[in-house]
């Protein structure tokens, strides 16, 4: 478990970041946590540094080294179990294994790059399915292929020897013969360890994948028609999209194999990659895992948001820590409000000065419409002990919007939503009986009393005045009382 951040300097946009209660944050996580970062103030860093952390990639923070820094990268973590883990001098001191991230880089090197792209990429895809016994057949297998190519040639010289050595050309072809039954037994072999563990992948990869759609399957993780050895231990996904198998692979007009990569959406893809990480979770287990879900919603409609808040609210209560990193704040405040019944601590990344820093995030505040923030800063003004001039200034500047924002609500069809208070008295003051805005006339000079008190503060202007809190007091009783009556 990841208690606490110590410090972090120098690695991109978090040039300078101590956590200390006083900045808003004492650095120390819970169990679950959701960071809320906009664009641009570093969330991907923050998941780079786990990601590099639990690969134990130290070029990974080289990578994100921060412009303009001559001074050297440096994060201190404290470690549950582990204590005091530290980056210095271009080298962790040490690996955290249990992390687990879904993030583009997973999506990207793991699944869909793999199945179209280099041989380090496809061990990847192999390593995290099949393990370290998938990838030690792997290698027996490359170790005997690049052995049979000698072989071949060999057999070649002897056959094509004009002084045939016949006890030469049989060793030769014995030695083929032997390399070929040795790779039958290794395909054999990873056959037999492998099919049960796709399918199992296959199965449970399908059932998180229905949540998501239902057009869209995972068919299998090896190429159903292999037309050579090679292909026969080359895991890659094949989709299977209302009964049409599709492959990752280079786009080939020549033939009629659907091609995944251009026949699949965005959030089809995302859709895929979710279910396989999920899967991967479910299959070795979440219990003593740190689980990072960084930006999961790209493309998604709201029908595929739901499901996502659903399946990641049961890991997060499932797993030893929980990180969600999200630009976007309602599915941030979507994920805590499933999970409130737990201890969620909200965090926010944000610049300060030079530097990213982490701060607690009041997000039910931050999520609140206008009219219902305007009017929640009201209420906690008159809670509070210690009031501040801008506190108090805040306060003035919120009284005139939830005037409007109600009037215009209850009396929509009769002012416009470009009214401000003084067109709305106006109209108030010109109207007659019948009409609804004349109801309003015994609170109207009220409503003027609350307008000329604000406009002199309203955007900030007249900074030189002094507020009397007898006069500020009054005002804001007179606001409450107006309210009941409009």
């Amino acid at each position: 478990m990841i208690e606490k951040i110590i410090s972090i300097k120098n690695i991109g946009t978090f040039t300078d970041f101590i956590p200390h209660s006083r900045n808003g944050w004492n650095g120390v996580f819970s169990k679950i946590n959701i960071l809320y970062a906009p664009n641009g103030t570093g969330k991907t860093t923050f998941a780079t540094i786990l990601n590099s952390i639990s690969k134990n990639k130290p070029d990974l923070i080289r990578l994100k080294q921060s412009f303009n820094r001559n001074e050297p990268a440096n994060i201190k973590l404290l470690i549950k179990s582990n204590g005091l883990v530290e980056y210095k001098d271009k080298v962790w001191s040490t690996q955290i294994k249990n992390i687990e991230i879904f993030d583009i880089h997973f999506i990207e090197d793991f699944l869909f790059l793999s199945s179209i792209s280099n041989e380090k990429n496809t061990d990847n895809l192999l390593k995290l399915t099949l393990g370290d016994k998938g990838v030690g057949l792997r290698n027996r297998f490359r170790n005997l292929l690049k052995k049979r190519t000698h072989l071949l040639k060999n057999l070649k010289k002897h056959e094509l020897s004009k002084a045939k050595d016949k006890s030469l050309l049989n060793t030769a072809k014995a030695n083929v013969k032997t390399n070929g039954e040795a790779i039958e037994k290794v395909i054999s072999e990873f056959s037999a360890y492998a099919q049960p563990i796709f399918e199992n992948y296959i199965q449970v990869t399908n059932k998180i994948l229905s949540r998501f759609t239902n057009h869209v399957r995972l068919h299998s993780l090896i190429n159903p028609e292999p037309s050579f050895d090679a292909e026969k231990l080359k895991p890659s996904l094949n989709i299977e999209i209302n009964g049409k198998i599709l492959r990752f692979k280079a786009p080939d007009l020549s033939k009629k194999t659907g091609n995944a990569k251009f026949s699949l959406s965005e959030g089809d893809k995302n859709a895929i990659a979710l279910s396989f990480f999920l899967a991967k979770l479910e299959i070795s287990g979440t219990t003593n895992k740190i689980v990072v879900i960084d930006d999961p919603l790209s493309s998604f409609d709201q029908e595929r948001k739901t499901s996502t808040i659903n399946l990641l609210s049961s890991v997060a209560i499932n797993c030893e820590q929980f990180f969600l990193l999200t630009h976007d704040i309602h599915f941030a405040k979507s994920i805590k409000d499933k999970l409130d019944f737990t201890s969620v601590l909200n965090l926010k990344i944000e610049k300060v000065s030079n530097s990213s820093v982490i701060t607690e995030h009041d997000i039910n505040f931050e999520t609140l419409t206008g009219y219902k923030k305007d009017l929640q800063t009201i209420i906690e003004f008159e809670t509070k002990s210690v009031r501040t001039e801008n506190d108090r200034r805040e306060v003035i500047r919120c009284i005139r919007p939830v005037l409007e924002t109600l009037l215009k609500t209850k009396y929509f069809e009769f002012i416009k939503n470009n009214d401000w208070l003084g067109d709305i008295i106006s109209k108030i003051r010109k109207s007659n009986s019948p009409e609804p805005l004349y109801g309003l006339k015994p609170i109207l000079p009220d409503l003027i009393n609350l307008n000329d008190y604000t406009k002199e503060f309203h955007h900030g202007e007249n900074r030189s005045i002094i507020i009397d809190n007898n006069e500020l007091n009054f005002h804001l009783n007179l606001l409450k009382k107006t309210l009941l009556k409009i």
